[in-house]
């Protein structure tokens, strides 16, 4: 039997900054699930996943209150990683971020190498 692979939840409204993200992480042997708001994240989330990268600035909500409902569900959910993408990066963003217990946040477009630290730091 075979090391488990790793699964990610993009949570992402702009569809091909979406399939760029997925892309990246299938290249990198992650199995991939998406979700374009919060209503379809939350559902997705009955499911357990490694680590959540999310836009933040979706048109149903914010990525950081999105990831505050996240580490509500419970316990389990606090410890998945949850990396912020924004084409806005700011101080006040990593201020943000930090608040709501984002491991990271980093600029689009995602880059190969972006994705290859993110697994190494957190899925290793």
């Amino acid at each position: 039997m075979g090391e488990k692979r790793l699964k990610a939840l993009i949570i992402e409204d702009d569809l091909i900054c979406q399939r760029a993200v997925k892309t990246l992480l299938l290249a990198n042997d992650v199995e991939v699930i998406t979700a374009s708001g919060e209503q379809d994240a939350l559902k997705l989330l009955s499911e357990p996943c490694d680590l959540i990268l999310m836009d933040l600035g979706l048109e149903d909500t914010d990525g950081f209150s999105l990831s505050n409902k996240i580490k509500e569900l419970g316990k389990e959910y606090c410890e998945i990683p949850i990396v912020g993408i924004t084409a806005n990066l700011t101080e006040l963003y990593r201020k943000k971020a930090k608040a709501c217990d984002m491991v990271e946040i980093i600029e689009k477009p995602l880059r190969s190498i972006d994705i290859k630290r993110i697994i190494q730091m957190y899925l290793s």
